[in-house]
Parts: C-alpha cells; structure tokens; sequence
C-alpha cells in the first residue's frame, strides 16, 4: 500500500436513538434538519476531511444528507463510539480529530478554527475550551491518543463518551484546556438534550436566523438578553428606588432592560440620563426569555405579581408587600421592621457607599427630601423656618429633586436644582435634614450628621430601627430642628459597616434557572425559610417542600463526594462502610423479597459502590445498577461484577448488552432527594418498572424530630444537594400521580439525643426517648415501598 497524507478531519458523531427526545438529529428547526445545520456550521472549520460517524441502522436515512454537505459517512460499533472513532481514524488515515456531536445545531465554527490554530501551534495531545455555552464547543484530539486510550480503558463511559480517560490522565498526555475568551465566555446551554431544549433553540432560531450558520457573537449576545429590572415608577413613590435600579443596571453581567411604564416614561425621562433607549421597555409580556427578573418597587402589588412573577424568576429588593414569601430571592439593603419574614440576605453595603471624602466645609445644613418630595416635605420646613427662625435661613441650602412639583421656596432661601449627584455635593455640608432612604446612609458614610423628617410612621420605625435620630412628622419638635441647624454635632453619626459588598457582584453570582416545583412543575408556593444561596419552599399545588438552589457551583458526584466529603461527615470513606452499608440493606430486602419471588430482576439508581448490589445478589436477586460517578461506576462493573451504567439517570437507557426490556424492582435508597426533576425521574421509573413491579426509596424526613424541633436550622443543615424534602404523609399523593401505590412505610433514623429533653442526659432516657420517636413515628428518615398500579 501506497504512502497516504495524514489528514485532518472534522468527525461529526450522531445518533437516532435518543431516549428524551427521538431521533433528534432528524428534528427540522426553520429551514432544514439538526444535523444538517451542525453539518453546515462545520463546513467552515478548516478541515481535509469532513466526516459523519454513526451506526449501520442510521446509514440510509443520513447518507442523502451527508451528501448534500460535502460529507463522507463512516458506520461502525454502535455501543463503543471510541472504537467508531479510531476505526474510522485508520480507515481514513487521520492524525488530528475535530469532535463534534450531533445534537448540537449551534457549534461554532469560529471557536473550532481558533482551538485548532491553537492546538497545533502548542502541539498538545488534546485541546479544549470551556465556558463558552455549552453545544457550540468542539474537542480537538490526536488520532494516536484514542488508539492509546482504547487500549487502555475498558471503562464503558469511557467508550461512550470517546475522550474522559485522556483528560482526566493529564501527567500522561499533553492537554491544553482553558476558559474561552470573554467575548464567548457565557455559561449557558444550547445542547440538544430534552424538549425544554428544543423549545429553547427554536426561539433562539426565530429570532436570529439569518439562513446561515448563527455566529458564535450573535448567539452570545442574545444569551446575554436575560436580565430585566422592574423598578418602582408609579408617582409619590419618590425616586429613590428607581436610581438604585439605574446604578444597578451598568453593574450587571448581561444585557439589561428596564421597565417603564408607558404612562411614567416621559415624568421620568429626567432621570434617564444616557440610558440607552433601545434597553428600554414598556412590556411585562414574555418574561421567560430573561434569567433575571430584579423587582425594587416597594411593594409587589397583585396584578404585578399574577400577570407577571409568579410563574418566572425574580429577585426583589427591600420588598416590604403582601408577596413578600412568594419571591425567590429577597435581598433587603434598608433594615426592615421584625414584622418581615427574613431575607436571603441581607447588607447595609449593597447601597455602595460613598467612601470618606476630603471637601472643604461650607458650614451650612443641606435640606432634601427626595427627588420627587410626594409628602410636600420642602414646602413644610420652608414654612416652619419662615414663621419661627427666619435668622436660620443663611445657615440652609434647600435641594429640589428633577421630580419635584411642589410650591417654590422662598426666594430668601438658596436653593440648588439640576445636581448631577449628590454623592459629589454631600461632603461639603456639615449637617443633612431629609428622610429617611439612602442618602442618609450616604451622608452617615461620610460622617455627616443627619436629621430625619419622615412623611409617615413607617418610615418612622426604620429611622429608629437604623439608629437615626428623627422628629418624625411631628414639628412641634422645632426646637430640636433649630438646635441641629445651629450645631450639628447635637446628633451623633450613625456608624456604618465596613464591609465591602457589592449588590451587583451577589446578584451576578445568583443562578435562577429553576423555580418550578420538581414533583408537579406548579410554580406557586410559599416560603418556608430562606438562606443566601437557597430557599425552602412548599408547593401551593401538590405540597412538596422543595429547594431553590441559587449557587452556580452545583455538587459534583465525583470520587471527591464519596471519599473526602463522605469522610467528613461520617468519619469513615464510603469503601470504609461498604460492609455496614451492605448489612443494613438486608432488612430492606426482606421487605421487598417477602412481596415478590426471588429471582427479581432489580436496577439501583445511585448504586455507589455497590454495597446493596452484592446483599441483593446473595438474596437471589438479579442485580443491575447506574450511578453518575464513573469512577463508582468502574468499581461495581469490575471489582464486583455487575453490570453497571455511569450515566446520569436521566439519560439512561438500557444497555442492548443487558437483555432486560423491564425490571422487577427498582430501588433509590438516598438518592431520590438529590434529582432537581422527579417529574422526569418518577415517570422514567414507571416506565422501566414491569407491571406490579416494586420501587423503593428511602430519603430524609421532613417531619422528623429534626424538623419538628427547629424546621430553620433542620433546612440550613440541610445539604445543598437534596432538592426535595419529603414527608410520609405527603408521599402517597405525590406518588400517586405516576402510578405507585404505597404498601409499606417504614420510619427510620430514630435519634433520642436530638429531643429537646432533659431525658438525653441518662441513658433510662434515651430509651424512653426512642421508643416514643418509633411510636410517634419522629425518625429523621424513613422508606416507602411502593407497587406500580398503573402505565402512565
């Protein structure tokens, strides 16, 4: 045989039998097909060779359309897609692979051409780039190094997923892997995986199309279109919240629009500035496209929240409103009376305020109240000083806000308009008489003195609560006014925090993909408790109590989770307790074995390390198991033996190898609590599970005597990882709309030593203890068996 050029080829992998979502390459999106638009995009990538790897099944229905664009197809193993890829590496004679996968519509040719210029100037094993939104990346590899992997893996995730046994052995291949550069930096999805998906790229399709690959810019700046602000607009709400939003806005990862409504935009256009027009809107219809909601109205009124944030995610700002617990994530900046609920968090910081500045005094007292003044404030305190302290008057300068429409000072007084900020013009004044709001804070942050003048009792109780010395609305206390006037050093300076916290780095920090019930997807509820990166609530609809989880740093089920961490919280490595594991799943089987015969075909979804596998097998049953860990993965399959898939859950099907269509009994045992969707798994266990077949779980209790003791500091404790907190007596309503019905309860993890009980000090006690959380069924976990009744 002749000498061949070794080439580079872009391999294009792709398959027709999603479980989600079948046949998904075929799916058309505008003018053509899913692979067809992945095949185009790639056509730009400068590669010798352009190839489709699929299965001999999927030959006929992709060849007319890999040759429509220019593409060779290459079949092979249909189970082992890294053999596919180095059959099809010798066949061709490759020595660089440009991987791509078919389900991503929106790979950017672009990014692929800068990593190959990269990879190849570097001269590294493997290249990747990160971070950019997931589905529009590629992985560039040398052919030599999945030959090298192939012999050297047998790790069926491995085989799957071509390319994880390279970059997880960086001291043996050469890797170059790093973050995109920021223009494509946007951690986002546009993978093709689900329905929710698909949804998702045909809007961005209809929207940005432009009958030719989408630019890796365009998608980015359209992802980037996700964040609203609804500010407070409506008259005698004053302007301070509204330039709280406005600062805000230039703060913000993203594209920012502001609500305005039509009837305010042209009272407000003062307070615009340079705000760039095209960012403003007058509609509250369409909210889904924006990941950020940040609502800073004072108080959410009912058609705001029904016609627009109940069914979307939201942040609200100092909201002191009847849906105050129906928000999911409250950030309070101003200290709220202890009538409120608490917040996710909260700071005086947040108003970013101004640091101490170096100004030369002008020895006068500077009088605002506010940018709009909706009590007549100004006009009041000019009376007063007329009719009592007329020799005052040189002692003040009177601020008049852009919104201001009251009746002008007298022309005695000095009166300053048009202030570009405030900020600048503080430091220069010895003494500030306002309300109470923000530049209070400001001035206090400068060690101005302040005296407040409130238009109402509530603002009243936060002046006292923040610490601030106020007449309230009450001018028979004039005297303290002329005193203050003639020496502000009467009143002491409120002192401030330190601390340096930036509102627009935490809301940036803050992911709010999800706040649908995972059970029902209803998204009204109440809240239960909240925290600074979580709220527990309960759904309105069937009951659950649920968690929304705002950390963009997700627990990650790797060999760290089951070793370290594992270790830190029960003292031992779960290898380590694999035996007491496995004892422990003995009575759960008696269970589960006295129902149905033996020789029970049985899945365990979030196996481990197989210690329930190995008791089921000397039960007589016939064990299968699936984790999302590899490495647990790789565990099971070869130093126990059992066929195991390491996928997530959600992604599984049965592998062809195993030779099962249903299983007998399917068991979660502390792993049912830690999916963010049950809709997806329960109706996926139905699914799998044969006619009377058995499904059980066991999870923590959120009627526990944990919970019932303190429910706050049971959810705080609460790891941020389990999604849902079930209840026994809520699990059969729950469980009923799949198709389960409940034949045993089983209430577990009895611990006298957490009643709130001089009992716990002897140990007669601790028995006594015990015996009424087994009778009042107080155990901090528990188990449901359950039979399915019915296909869905």
């Amino acid at each position: 045989m002749g000498w061949r050029r070794v080439v580079t080829a872009v391999c294009l992998q792709v398959r027709l039998d999603s479980a989600r979502l079948p046949e998904k390459a075929l799916i058309t999106i505008e003018d053509m097909t899913i692979i067809e638009h992945a095949m185009r995009a790639l056509c730009e990538v400068h590669g010798d060779l352009f190839l489709l790897l699929t299965t001999e099944e999927c030959l006929e229905r992709l060849k007319p359309l890999a040759a429509k664009w220019g593409f060779k197809i290459f079949c092979g193993p249909k189970d082992d897609v890294l053999l596919r890829f180095v059959q099809a590496a010798d066949a061709y004679n490759i020595g660089t692979i440009i991987r791509a996968t078919g389900d991503n519509p929106l790979v950017s040719a672009s990014i692929a051409n800068e990593v190959l210029d990269e990879h190849f100037l570097l001269g590294v094993d493997y290249s990747n780039w990160t971070d950019a939104p997931l589905g529009t990346g590629v992985e560039i590899v040398e052919a030599r190094v999945l030959k090298q992997a192939l012999k050297e893996t047998d790790n069926k995730y491995d085989h799957e997923h071509v390319t994880p046994w390279i970059y997880k052995n960086p001291g043996v291949f050469s890797l170059n892997i790093h973050q995109v550069p920021r223009k494509y930096l946007l951690k986002d999805k546009v993978s093709l995986d689900t329905p929710e998906d698909l949804k998702k790229i045909k809007e961005i399709y209809s929207c940005i199309y432009k009958k030719r690959p989408v630019l890796i810019e365009e998608l980015v700046e359209y992802l980037k279109q996700d964040i609203l602000l609804i500010p407070s607009t409506g008259e005698g709400n004053g302007t301070g919240h509204f330039k709280r939003m406005m600062s805000l806005s230039g703060r913000l990862e993203g594209n920012v629009f502001l609500y305005i409504d039509e009837a305010h935009r042209k009272r407000l256009e003062p307070l615009l500035h340079d705000f760039d027009k095209h960012q403003i809107t007058s509609s509250l219809t369409g909210l889904e496209r924006y990941k950020k909601i940040i609502v800073d109205t004072r108080s959410i009124d009912e058609c705001l929240y029904n016609n627009s944030l109940k069914d979307n995610n939201c942040i609200a700002i100092d909201e002191g409103g009847p849906y105050r617990d129906k928000i999911p994530y409250l950030i309070d900046i101003l200290p709220l009376p202890h009538k409120f609920s608490l917040p996710n968090i909260r700071s005086i910081s947040f108003l970013e305020l101004p640091s101490e500045q170096k100004a030369e005094k002008n020895g006068k007292i500077l009088v605002t109240f506010g940018g709009e003044d909706p009590s007549g404030l100004t006009e009041k305190f000019c009376n007063l000083i007329m009719s009592r302290y007329k020799y005052l008057i040189p002692e003040l300068h009177i601020l008049l806000g852009p919104l201001y429409t009251g009746t002008e000072p007298d022309s005695r007084f000095t009166v300053l308009r048009n202030i570009p900020n405030l900020r600048d013009l503080l430091p220069f004044y010895c003494g500030l008489i306002c309300s109470f709001g923000i530049t209070a804070y400001e001035a206090s942050s400068l060690e101005i003195p302040v005296f407040l003048i409130n238009p109402s009792d509530y603002h009243e109780d936060l002046s006292r609560i923040s610490g601030f010395f106020s007449a309230g609305n009450r001018w028979e206390m004039s005297d303290k006014i002329q005193a203050f006037i003639e020496n502000p050093s009467t009143v002491e300076v409120v002192k401030l925090p330190k601390e340096e916290i930036s509102l627009a780095e935490h809301i940036n920090s803050l992911d709010l993909s999800v706040n649908s019930c995972p059970v029902c997807s209803g998204t009204p509820f109440t809240v239960i408790s909240r925290y600074k990166y979580k709220t527990y609530v309960r759904c309105d609809q069937c009951r659950m109590i649920y968690m929304l989880n705002f950390s963009k740093n997700k627990v990650s089920y790797n060999k760290e989770y089951f070793f370290n961490q594992y270790e830190n919280q029960y003292g031992k490595t779960y290898l380590d307790d694999f035996e007491q594991i496995a004892q422990l799943a003995q009575q759960r089987l008696d269970i589960i074995t006295e129902r149905k015969k033996k020789d029970l075909s049985l899945l365990d979804i979030g196996c481990a390390y197989g210690p329930f596998l190995k008791k089921s097998q000397e039960n007589g049953l016939i064990p299968y198991g699936t984790d999302i860990s590899s490495d647990a993965a790789a565990y099971v399959q070869n130093e126990l033996g059992f066929p195991v898939s390491a996928v997530r859950f959600e992604d599984f099907a049965i592998p062809r190898s195993w030779h099962m269509e249903k299983f007998d009994v399917i068991t979660m045992w502390y792993v049912i609590e830690h999916f963010t969707d049950l809709s997806v798994i329960l109706k996926k266990v139905n699914t799998l599970l044969a006619p009377g077949g058995i499904f059980a779980f066991s999870t923590p209790s959120g009627s526990g005597v944990s919970a019932k003791k303190n429910l706050i500091d049971f959810l705080f404790q609460s790891p941020d990882d389990h999604y849902t907190i079930w209840e026994p007596a809520n699990s059969q309503k729950i469980l009923d709309l799949y198709g389960f019905k409940i034949f045993r309860k089983r209430i577990t993890g009895h611990h006298p030593e957490r009643f709130p009980s001089f009992l716990v000090k002897r140990k007669i006690g601790r028995f006594f203890l015990t015996m009424a959380s087994r009778i009042k069924r107080l155990g901090d976990t528990f188990e449901i068996y359950a039979v399915k009744v019915s296909e869905l």
